[in-house]
């Protein structure tokens, strides 16, 4: 896979492209479209500290990747860092979705 489409608040915001997988982790470009939402979402996670999400992901947001075949799996947004490098966590399991949904803010 080498890119994502990335939905925050029901709305295509953007693409994780040049990906890094390592395990429930992808790291790779966020590549914004050039909607007010889009940069929104990277103004609110370009202030993100990746130490203290990871411990603690209610510090963080949540939104949802997209493959091309419209498969679509939840994610802890983690940081954004140097070069628009975009770090997040897939959700897969069941009771961790619902985890995610109740406990992790959209904004």
């Amino acid at each position: 896979m080498d890119r994502y489409k990335i939905l925050w608040k029901n709305e295509h915001i953007g693409r994780l492209t040049k990906i890094i997988p390592d395990m429930s982790y992808l790291e790779g470009t966020w590549e914004p479209n050039s909607t007010d939402l889009a940069q929104k979402f990277t103004d609110l996670i370009s202030n993100f500290d990746t130490k203290s999400v990871m411990l603690n992901p209610i510090k963080g947001i949540r939104a949802i990747l997209e493959d091309q075949n419209s498969y679509q799996t939840h994610i802890s947004v983690i940081s954004l860092g140097v070069n628009n490098e975009l770090l997040v966590k897939k959700i897969i399991e069941e009771s961790a979705i619902e985890w995610l949904l109740k406990n992790v803010p959209e904004e």
